[in-house]
C-alpha cells in the first residue's frame, strides 16, 4: 500500500530542511511514526525535501 503525505511546499529541492526548520521538526516525527505504525507501506510526499532525508528516511519524493 501507499501513503501520501501533501502539504506546505516550497520553491526549492531541500528547503524544508534548511529554511523551514519548525515545520522540518515536525515533519520528521509525523514520517518515523508513520514507519512505525504502517510498516511496509511505501511513503510518498509532495514535500521539497533533500535526497539525503528521502533516502535516510525511506520516502519518495514526487515532484509538483
Amino acid at each position: 500500500m501507499n501513503i501520501l503525505i501533501i502539504g506546505q511546499c516550497t520553491l526549492h529541492w531541500g528547503r524544508m530542511e534548511f529554511g523551514n526548520i519548525g515545520n522540518y521538526y515536525i515533519l520528521e516525527a509525523l514520517i518515523r511514526q508513520v514507519h512505525r505504525q504502517f510498516p511496509g507501506f511505501s511513503l510518498r510526499t509532495t514535500m521539497q525535501l533533500s535526497d539525503l532525508f528521502c533516502r535516510d528516511e525511506r520516502i519518495e519524493c514526487l515532484p509538483m
